[in-house]
């Protein structure tokens, strides 16, 4: 039983170190030491694209649009409203279709289900998600 239950922090502790990576540094630079994007993707978020995005603490902020970004300012999701749009930066789309191999389409639902459940936004259409 003991094993099990160090068996269980330490893969807790690699998670969350993992996704501290991924904050501080970018997937980029992070899934290489775990062997690639799909490992990373399991490992730090149990292929959850929705909890990779919740472990980036995107701060929400209103201007002529709504957005999202990170502790340091960087810009990740744009929201203009009055035409319910959305931008999405490559660094969140780029590890949706690599880490938790999702196309266009379900990587557009995921930034939707997010928007919505978390930020009761409700978009209609994400113009751009870059590649």
């Amino acid at each position: 039983m003991k094993h099990l239950i160090r068996h269980i922090l330490k893969e807790e502790s690699l998670r969350q170190n993992l996704k501290q990576q991924v904050k501080d540094f970018g997937w980029r630079d992070t899934y290489s030491l775990v062997g690639d994007e799909e490992n990373l993707a399991e490992l730090a978020y149990d292929n959850n694209p929705m909890e990779f995005i919740d472990s980036l603490g995107l701060k929400r902020s209103e201007s002529y649009s709504t957005y999202f970004s990170n502790h340091e300012g960087r810009v990740f999701l744009d929201i203009f409203p009055n035409i319910q749009m959305v931008e999405v930066h490559h660094e969140i789309s780029e590890f949706l279709f690599n880490g938790f191999k999702l196309d266009r389409n379900g990587a557009r639902q995921v930034i939707k289900d997010w928007l919505f459940d978390r930020h009761n936004i409700e978009i209609k259409f994400l113009a751009k998600i870059y590649v």
